[in-house]
């Protein structure tokens, strides 16, 4: 958790921090400033970037699929 809301941009992390972006706008539907507060205080833009990233990688590959659906699902069960 920590390292996601930082500001390291290891390739690995910045698709984590993504998927999170993606799922908070989807299950919240938070704006894209206050994710990027939230998320280390990236610009809306930063955030709009890879929300757009992630929705294509959902449409186009079933591991990133199956990982969000994953996360979801197990937000909304708790």
């Amino acid at each position: 958790t920590k390292e996601i809301l930082s500001s390291k941009r290891s390739k690995e992390l910045v698709q984590a921090r993504h998927v999170a972006m993606y799922v908070c706008r989807n299950l919240l539907g938070s704006s894209y400033p206050t994710l990027g507060r939230i998320f280390g205080g990236k610009d809306h833009s930063t955030v709009l970037y890879g929300i757009r990233k992630i929705d294509k990688l959902e449409r186009e590959d079933r591991a990133i699929r199956n990982i969000i659906s994953d996360i979801k699902n197990k937000c909304l069960n708790r």
